[in-house]
Formats: C-alpha cells, sequence, structure tokens
C-alpha cells in the first residue's frame, strides 16, 4: 500500500481510518492509510521497525522554485524525492514510506518569533547515502543546480565518507555514508 502525506487546510481523521494529524504553521498535516501505526507511541514504534530517530523536519526558504530545484537535484542521488507540491510548500520523502518526511516552503511558521527569518540562523542537516558515488552524485548535482561548495567529497576518519553544500539560503546539507572501519 502506497501512503501518501495530504496537506490540507482544516482537515480532521477520517472516520475508521488510521490517521495522524499534525499542525505546522497554522495548518494541519493529515496522514491516512497508516495500518499498523501505534497512535500516540510512534517513535517507540518507529524504532522498533527500524526507522530513525526523526518524524519530520521543516524549514523556510526564500525562494521555493530555485531551492526545489537544488534539492530535486542532489537529493535524488541519495533516494529522497518530492512528492507534494502545494502552492509555496512542497514535501520530500524517500520511497513509498511517508515517514519521516522534510517539509519546506516560504510561508512563516506561526512559532516563529518577530525576529525569525529563513536563514538567519543556518542549519545543518547531514543525510545518509547508500554509497560514496551517490555522495559525489549528490555533491555534482547541488553544484549545478546553484549549491555551493562546503566540502568536497572525501574521507572525513573512522569509515566516515561526506560531501558538503550550502544550499541557495545558505544552510548546510551533507550526505554521508558510514563504512566499517
Amino acid at each position: 500500500m502506497q501512503r501518501r502525506v495530504q496537506l490540507r487546510e482544516g482537515a480532521a481523521p477520517g472516520v475508521g481510518l488510521a490517521s495522524r494529524t499534525d499542525r505546522w504553521k497554522g495548518r494541519v498535516f493529515q496522514y491516512s492509510g497508516l495500518d499498523g501505526v501505534k497512535m500516540g507511541e510512534g517513535s517507540e514504534h518507529y524504532r522498533k521497525d527500524g526507522g530513525g530517530m526523526f518524524d519530520h523536519f521543516g524549514f523556510v526558504v526564500r525562494d521555493l522554485a530555485r531551492s526545489l530545484r537544488f534539492y530535486e537535484a542532489c537529493l535524488a542521488p541519495l533516494g529522497l524525492k518530492v512528492v507534494e507540491r502545494q502552492g509555496n510548500e512542497a514535501v520530500i520523502i524517500s520511497g513509498d514510506a511517508e515517514f519521516p518526511f522534510i517539509w519546506m516552503g516560504t510561508p512563516r511558521p506561526q512559532f516563529w518569533r518577530e525576529e525569525h527569518d529563513a536563514a538567519r540562523s543556518p542549519f545543518h542537516l547531514a543525510l545518509s547515502a547508500p554509497s560514496r558515488e551517490a555522495v559525489a552524485a549528490f555533491h555534482e548535482a547541488g553544484l549545478r543546480e546553484g549549491g555551493r561548495d562546503n566540502g568536497a567529497p572525501g574521507a572525513r576518519g573512522n569509515g566516515y565518507y561526506a560531501a558538503y553544500l550550502l544550499d541557495p539560503d545558505g544552510n548546510n546539507i551533507e550526505a554521508a555514508v558510514r563504512e566499517a572501519a
């Protein structure tokens, strides 16, 4: 069964339908078709099934079209793809699973304070790569689409191989593979 993240204003969980609802910047994100996911115990369930620590990560960009070109290019070698676009927002996932996901868009989240602005405090996001070749492809594709080099692909010690890019807003995006040391 393929799962899908739905971005809908004022959405509410369906009756008799396994679903989960989260709020982000005043919008409701509804995830339906989550058969077998224990609501309220999600993080434990994901970790037991081999999932990661995160449910989702969101960030604001200045220019969504420019950022989408960059992210679609450099994330493709890592198996990540944009699966949802709605207005000035987008959702990125890997494979058919809808969790974890990355949200990006231009709207100001409700929880921001007056002094907050896109990339005022750049973040660092490290993504797992399946191979050294995927790390190199991530770096090359990101540079072609407006990213800036922040560390060429290379060994970083202890079996860690990584590359770093600055996205169009100055955030440090890394792709890395952990190899047997």
